[in-house]
């Protein structure tokens, strides 16, 4: 009986095995089957295994565009002059700090203007080195020799931007058509007439040095009684005529009282608009009648044309008709009390 049993013990074991090598092979074979279908089709397998994550596995084509990134931002590309203005205006706006222009049209900042190393991009223009590049153009600092107008581009009827003054630091890329070169200029690509850059900065041209009026030469043979010398306020005889100046020396030189005193010559209104006419301030009417009298006296020899005195008028070409009233101006000044009025023709 013993003997039995150990009999079918053994069997037994060795029907279990049978059954779990037979399991194995099995699974091998489906795992095979399995690889094997996935190696030809997986797309199938990867759409069965986002299904059952519920996540997206990214594609053949997105590792591959996702490498290429990676591996074009390890090389740093120099900036064209349009992606250097993308650029310069980003800085601007991490800085908070905008680049003016004077009129004189220069930028402020020295320490912009003398920093001249040498850069890589045309992104660093506000430093002003000798020389940038960016990408396959190169620009070199040049000097305005003139004033000149911008333009938007080299066209015929490209539009004026406004005017660079003698003497301004821009970049020249080298570009010339149609008459034109380009610059770089505030990190902008613009447009001057040809022939305006320069390697050297030009010195600015002197200041005119304005030329003195010379006061007309009055008459060197004075009629008798007349004294045509130089006398009192000479500034009185600027802006008058040469008639005039001999009125007002012939009078200045006959009472001195005139020579320390006040006398209007040239002014922009009535008969003195012309350098013709003076105004000899007093309020004594004694020296004011004594003058009046004496420009009477002499008044063909001074080619007088009126005299105003105390509200009165007088004329050589009307002289029979003696001294004339004048309506009332309302003042006294206006009214000549505080003055004698001369003009000459």
């Amino acid at each position: 009986m013993a003997t039995s049993h150990r009999g079918d013990y053994r069997a037994v074991r060795r029907t279990k095995n049978a059954v779990a090598t037979a399991g194995i092979v099995t699974f091998a074979t489906s795992g095979a089957m399995a690889a094997g279908a996935a190696a030809a089709n997986p797309g199938v397998v990867i759409s069965e295994v986002e299904e059952k994550s519920g996540l997206r596995l990214p594609s053949l084509a997105d590792r591959r565009i996702e490498a290429e990134a990676k591996a074009a931002a390890k090389i740093p590309a120099l900036p064209t002059t349009r992606e250097d203005t993308r650029m310069s205006n980003d800085r601007r706006e991490v800085t908070g700090r905008e680049t003016t222009v004077s009129r004189s049209g220069e930028r402020g900042g020295e320490a912009a203007t003398n920093a001249l190393s040498e850069v890589a991009t045309i992104e660093s223009l506000i430093e002003r080195p000798t020389s940038v590049s960016g990408g396959a153009q190169k620009a070199v600092l040049r000097y305005v020799q003139d004033d000149v107008t911008v333009y938007a581009s080299y066209g015929k009827r490209a539009k004026e931007l406004g005017e660079l003054k003698l003497g301004r630091a821009v970049y020249y890329t080298g570009r010339d058509e149609g008459g034109r070169q380009e610059i770089v200029l505030e990190g902008n690509p613009v447009w001057i007439p040809e022939g305006n850059l320069g390697k050297t900065k030009p010195e600015p041209p002197p200041e005119p040095t304005p030329t003195p009026t010379p006061s007309p030469t009055p008459s060197e043979d004075a009629p008798a009684g007349l004294d045509f010398s130089a006398c009192g306020d000479s500034s009185v005889e600027d802006g008058l005529v040469s008639d005039a100046v001999d009125l007002y020396r012939a009078v200045c030189n006959a009472f001195p009282a005139v020579a320390s005193g006040t006398t209007y010559g040239y002014d922009p209104h009535g008969e003195h608009i012309n350098g013709k006419a003076l105004d000899f301030m007093t309020d004594d009417k004694e020296l004011g009648d004594a003058i009046a009298a004496f420009v009477q006296k002499h008044a063909g020899a001074l080619n007088i044309y009126d005299i105003i005195w105390y509200q009165r008028i007088w004329t050589p070409v009307r002289a029979d008709e003696g001294w004339r009233p004048m309506e009332d101006r309302g003042d006294p000044t206006a009214n000549h009390y505080d003055h004698v009025h001369v003009a000459v023709n």
